[in-house]
């Protein structure tokens, strides 16, 4: 993708198209559409300081790492399966979190913040969904967190 064009997309007008990206995407603008499945086996890097990169659209499947790096930023709109991925927050850089996440880690480094906008759920119903960094809430909004507790009675989130 490369640039910092909030125009710049990756994307299909054609029913059961499927992206597997094994090479870095990096820059602004958006990827997905309703009809387009997408899988990320590397790296895909926000890093645009102007405009954001925004994953929209259908699932994304992610096995590798969503980052937002150099004081760029990461949205995530649609459903992340995040089986076996990292979506990272680094020094200066932000992801908002606007979509379903299942499964995987969210993470944090140095000065970078995920933000929950917009009705985010991070669901660890079916598969555990590790957070190692702080997860910050826009004014007005919420965050809502499914997990599933091996052992009966509440289950504490820290």
């Amino acid at each position: 993708m490369g640039g910092s064009s909030q125009n710049n997309s990756i994307t299909s007008a054609q029913v059961g198209s499927v992206l597997t990206n094994q090479s870095t995407i990096e820059g602004a603008g958006s990827i997905g559409s309703t009809d387009l499945t997408a899988t990320n086996q590397t790296v895909i890097n926000a890093n645009s300081t102007t405009n954001p990169l925004r994953i929209i659209g259908s699932e994304l499947n992610n096995t590798k790492i969503l980052e937002a790096r150099g004081g760029g930023t990461l949205t995530t709109v649609n459903t992340n399966n995040n089986f076996g991925g990292t979506i990272e927050a680094l020094t200066g850089s932000t992801v908002l979190l606007e979509g379903t996440i299942d499964w995987g880690t969210l993470a944090t480094s140095g000065t970078g913040t995920n933000q929950a906008n917009g009705g985010s759920l991070l669901n660890g119903t079916a598969n555990t969904v590790t957070n190692t960094g702080a997860i910050t809430l826009s004014s007005s909004q919420e965050l809502t967190w499914k997990v599933r507790s091996k052992t009966p009675g509440p289950s504490h989130l820290t």
